[in-house]
């Protein structure tokens, strides 16, 4: 029996529905889920068949995009929402009779229609909590729908749902799919550029409120591994002060087709064993010394390489090898960017005038709860600078230098970055290992 049911206009969030639909469906069973191009048999009285759906279900999920509240029918040139025999409105006017917990999924940025704009029968609808869903952040947002509703689907009677919909869609809230996000066009440099001679003064960046709460326990030993970033959960543990997140074991395909030769061939790398990795990049209080940018919780710029690998040594860590920070960035899904395969300017710290604080941006975070792994600063890699495949058996892990190689590998970007092509996940770039710079830090790796 189907418990969700997903309103949902073809002509403007068809793509959308298919997609939610799915993962539904994974998570709750084929039969869970109600969308009418899907689940109307042939024959059937649709209006009819709708309304005994309704009945039959716990949620309606209204997928409002960006054309929803204006489009009209072809014939008539009458805003279908007008018509008394609109599916759509026919839909959200059965799910609020019966007592249907009815959220509005807005999508791509989409605003929430005024009650102004509605008719009658469904003003109320701007008065339910909605959740966002971005393109760009997909798989997040979903997953953190899904957790929201789930204890929605396991009550039975009316009055025990309603008694759910507090704490779901606080915990909505909680996970960061109550709030609009701005996305806005931009880019970054290539390369690191030169040290600031006058930084301007610090300004105080207040961090997004929707950073997971990092998790008390390690993860059990000997779990299998990750085939999806979906399937991985941020788990998170201190060591020495330092928040650091697991990383899953599990293979990705590193490099890109789409990018710079030195990002090519494409190839498989798989761990075998989980590891650890800072969640933001080495502060100043953590270093013990402030760079650029004066204040605690700013990350410490102008570090070459020694310096870096000396401090992760010095906590009983190290730098992360150049495979590794790729992965714990894309994951098995092998995106973009770590929150996705569109770039979000405002999910990073790039084109800034200054550095804020690390973690600022927790949006912008990776599929293992890492943040600022794109923009922020550049960060070094134990890895030489060698040519792919990957081979960490080539010498191109190792402390010295074998006379085969001239550069480190950098990785990330930075917040003094003007294109966002060089903020990508695969984007590397080689630099002398003895050189500091204002848009260079770094972060530690721990094996677990």
């Amino acid at each position: 029996m189907a418990r969700i049911f997903i309103s949902y206009r073809r002509d403007d969030s068809e793509g959308f529905a298919g997609r939610i639909r799915d993962r539904l469906t994974q998570q709750f069973g084929e039969d869970a889920v109600f969308t009418d191009i899907n689940s109307i048999p042939p024959g059937a009285e649709v209006r009819q068949f709708i309304a005994d759906a309704v009945k039959q279900c716990r949620v309606m999920l209204v997928l409002i995009d960006r054309q929803w509240l204006t489009i009209s029918d072809a014939t008539t040139g009458e805003r279908r929402l007008d018509n008394p025999d609109d599916f759509v409105r026919l839909e959200i006017v059965a799910g609020l009779q019966h007592g249907l917990t009815v959220i509005p999924v807005l999508l791509r940025g989409s605003p929430m229609p005024a009650a102004a704009d509605l008719p009658d029968p469904i003003k109320g609808l701007p008065s339910r909590n909605a959740v966002f869903i971005h393109s760009n952040s997909f798989n997040s947002d979903v997953k953190h729908m899904i957790e929201a509703i789930r204890p929605l689907l396991q009550e039975s009677s009316p009055a025990n749902r309603r008694l759910w919909i507090g704490a779901a869609l606080a915990l909505a809230l909680i996970v960061g799919i109550g709030g609009a996000i701005v996305a806005l066009s931009g880019g970054a440099t290539a390369s690191p550029p030169a040290t600031m001679t006058s930084p301007p003064p610090p300004q105080t960046v207040a961090p997004v409120s929707d950073t997971p709460a990092p998790t008390a326990t390690t993860a059990p030993p000997g779990f299998a591994p990750v085939k999806r970033n979906l399937d991985w959960s941020p788990i998170y543990e201190t060591f020495d002060g330092v928040e650091m997140a697991l990383v899953p074991a599990g293979c990705f395909n590193m490099g890109s087709d789409d990018g710079e030769p030195d990002e090519q061939p494409v190839h498989p790398q798989c761990f075998d064993a989980p590891f650890w990795i800072d969640r933001t990049e080495v502060t100043n209080v953590q270093f013990g010394a402030y760079g650029s940018m004066a204040g605690d919780d700013y990350p410490r710029d102008s570090v070459n390489w020694p310096q870096a690998s000396d401090h992760c040594a010095r906590r009983g860590a190290r730098l992360p090898g150049e495979a590794e920070w790729e992965y714990a960035a894309r994951g098995p899904d092998g995106i973009q960017y770590p929150w996705g395969n569109a770039f979000v300017d405002a999910f990073a710290v790039w084109k800034a005038a200054e550095i804020p604080p690390a973690g600022s941006l927790s949006r912008g975070a990776s599929w293992v709860g890492a943040l600022d792994m794109s923009g922020s600063l550049w960060e070094w890699v134990s890895s030489w600078y060698a040519p792919y495949p990957f081979d960490p058996a080539d010498g191109r892990e190792s402390p010295e230098n074998s006379g085969d190689y001239q550069y480190r590998v950098l990785r990330g970007g930075s917040w003094v970055s003007k294109d966002s092509y060089y903020l990508r996940a695969a984007y590397r770039y080689g630099y002398d290992q003895f050189a500091a710079d204002n848009s260079v830090g770094f972060r530690c790796a721990r094996t677990y």
